[in-house]
């Protein structure tokens, strides 16, 4: 009976493979040089104009444009990791007929996709802006594929954020933005979607279409999963901050400066770095040596970035005490971000804790979670913590691919997830992560927990301990899998298996996100109780414009935070005049006006409050 089971499970995959596939090839023709391309509601090849090269954009915005250049987003297309991985899906997929190399290609060159060079599956075909990953004209063209205007080119109907079904506008003009209208030499329109997480959910919510049921209409959180970067931001706290807890919020941040080196251009409280920083610090190295023209300088400096993003990520505690014969030491890891940790594409990608014990003459005694910088391997031991998660393949599925069952690095082809023990964010709730299918599997998080004790036992003779904190993009079993799996590889069209491996020899070292030492004290060790991270408001003032002025100014003024803040008027002697703001205001950017018009000319000054903070500046009024 139980052969005759598993031989009808595989009977029916079979058949529901071949349905697929027949279905996308009668709705959508053979669009590829081999297999079939699979349809998805949006904008498609062919409908939008070609997009603009970013050097167009770099004369009035050479800042933004050199953020941006340092940035994964611009060498999307170029990742030699992102290459091998391509290079092997076209192998494994091509003898199903399925095209799931062009798929990734929708967010990895949307130009590229855009203008239907995303066949076979592979970067050979794409050039000029299409290497330059996600652009500036691709993303300033965007619009909220859920609510589309009349400019939109769509279609079908969107059926939620996710999987690269992005709607642009046709020309490349109106620019949109988060801003419109102001100081520019160029239409422009402001749009409320470029701040908010949707823009960036497009992209970063990703499931497996061609083994989900109803691509088009099922909402990609429900689909097979691949990523869930967006939704884990969704079900979190963060998503109840409004602007403060945005995606942008982190990885765009706002400083004072230049929004463009045009003549006449404001100092602004607010211009959006475009450094789209994550924790990747391998691949841009790697790029470096297998493209030219690599702008070096910018790189290395999106690297120092992800660093110091990397080191924010997460708050580390350490307690160590004896209990009974041995000494116990109590590790707490909370997450700070408002997603998993670590979160983005799943294989090979992890954080882990190495914890050493030394005596009192210290030496080493004990020793979990070691790397070893040498063969580039992550020792295992009885104690070891790493957090990551294994997809891979189910019984069922493996056995009509003829490929082993269980956790897998093949990428394109997983349908189960095996273990995930990812920290979840702030807001966590079991039920919510599994309706969008992003809950932990096999370890167990409590709802509203976003932090992670572990206990490591050592030796008595252990008198402090130290832990540290490690990340690594990827680990030297995913990179030797892709190196292994493209020998001979037909589609490895420029040696990425081995390139890949070479870069990730010079490259590949883990990054330190977070360190402490503590000693054994002679008592049970006692973590501090728990208390949620808080983040001290910043606040800006910009200087009133114009200035000097002789009836009525504008004062501009920015939070990191909302809170209930006051913007009142001084005379020389630090005599309250007039309160131009008094309220409660969200974060972001705030505009007050001053009519002088009942004032005497002289020198006056104004000071903006909020919670414990406070800045003052000068004006000067002229009747």
């Amino acid at each position: 009976m139980s052969r005759l089971w598993k031989y009808s499970v595989v009977v029916i995959l079979c058949c529901i493979l071949i349905g697929l596939i027949t279905y996308l090839s009668l709705a959508t023709g053979d669009r590829g040089k081999r297999g079939v391309f699979i349809w998805l509601p949006g904008t498609q090849p062919g409908q939008a104009d070609s997009a603009a090269s970013t050097d167009a954009c770099k004369p009035c915005h050479a800042q933004q444009v050199r953020e941006w250049s340092g940035s994964m987003m611009a060498h999307a297309p170029r990742d030699p990791m992102f290459n091998a991985l391509l290079v092997l899906t076209t192998k494994y997929t091509e003898p199903l007929g399925l095209d799931v190399g062009e798929y990734c290609l929708r967010c990895h060159s949307a130009s590229g996709w855009l203008s239907g060079r995303s066949h076979p599956g592979t970067v050979k075909e794409l050039y000029g802006s299409d290497l330059d990953g996600v652009n500036c004209d691709f993303c300033h063209r965007s619009l909220d594929p859920l609510h589309p205007d009349t400019s939109a080119i769509v279609g079908g109907e969107v059926p939620g954020y996710g999987n690269g079904m992005y709607v642009v506008q046709k020309y490349g003009q109106p620019i949109r933005g988060g801003r419109g209208g102001l100081d520019h030499s160029l239409p422009t329109v402001y749009d409320e979607f470029y701040k908010t997480s949707e823009f960036c959910g497009v992209c970063h919510d990703v499931s497996n279409p061609y083994l989900s049921p109803n691509p088009r209409t099922t909402p990609p959180h429900l689909q097979v999963p691949v990523e869930r970067t967006y939704s884990e931001w969704k079900l979190s706290w963060f998503a109840t901050r409004g602007e403060a807890g945005t995606c942008q919020s982190c990885h765009m941040a706002k400083f004072p400066g230049f929004g463009s080196s045009l003549p006449g251009s404001r100092y602004r409280l607010d211009v959006a770095s475009h450094d789209f920083t994550g924790g990747n610090t391998y691949s841009p190295r790697a790029v470096i040596d297998s493209w030219e023209g690599t702008n070096r300088d910018a790189v290395f400096d999106g690297i120092t970035r992800s660093i110091s993003v990397l080191q924010r990520a997460a708050r580390l505690e350490v307690a160590a005490g004896l209990e009974h014969d041995s000494v116990v030491a109590l590790v707490r890891l909370t997450n700070l971000t408002g997603h998993k940790l670590p979160t983005g594409f799943p294989e090979g990608r992890r954080i882990w804790m190495s914890v050493v014990g030394k005596n009192k003459i210290g030496m080493t005694i004990f020793e979990s979670g070691k790397y070893d910088s040498v063969t580039g391997r992550l020792v295992v031991d009885s104690q070891i913590k790493v957090y990551q998660i294994k997809p891979g393949l189910s019984v069922a599925l493996a056995s009509v691919l003829g490929l082993p069952p269980g956790p897998s690095f093949n990428a394109a082809l997983n349908d189960t997830i095996y273990f995930d023990n990812r920290i979840p964010p702030r807001g966590f709730r079991y039920e919510a992560f599994r309706s969008h299918r992003a809950e932990p599997v096999e370890y167990h998080y409590e709802n509203g927990q976003y932090w992670d004790v572990t206990r490591f036992i050592m030796s008595s003779g252990v008198e402090s301990v130290y832990v540290s904190l490690w990340y690594q993009v990827a680990s030297k079993e995913f990179i030797e899998f892709l190196r292994e799996e493209n020998i001979d590889n037909p589609y490895d069209w420029n040696d990425w298996g081995q390139k890949v491996y070479d870069a990730w020899q010079l490259y590949g070292e883990p990054v330190m996100m977070a360190q402490q030492q503590v000693a054994v004290k002679n008592t049970p060790p006692s973590l501090p109780t728990f208390s949620d991270p808080t983040t001290p408001i910043e606040i800006r003032l910009a200087q009133n414009f114009p200035n000097p002025f002789n009836s009525r100014s504008t004062i501009e003024f920015w939070l990191s935070e909302s809170a209930e803040a006051s913007l009142v008027l001084y005379d020389i002697t630090g005599k309250e005049l007039v309160r131009l703001a008094d309220t409660y205001y969200p974060a972001g950017l705030h505009t007050a006006y001053l009519d002088g018009s009942n004032l005497a000319s002289g020198v006056y000054f104004y000071r903006l409050s909020a919670r414990d903070q406070s800045v003052v500046k000068k004006l000067i009024l002229v009747q």
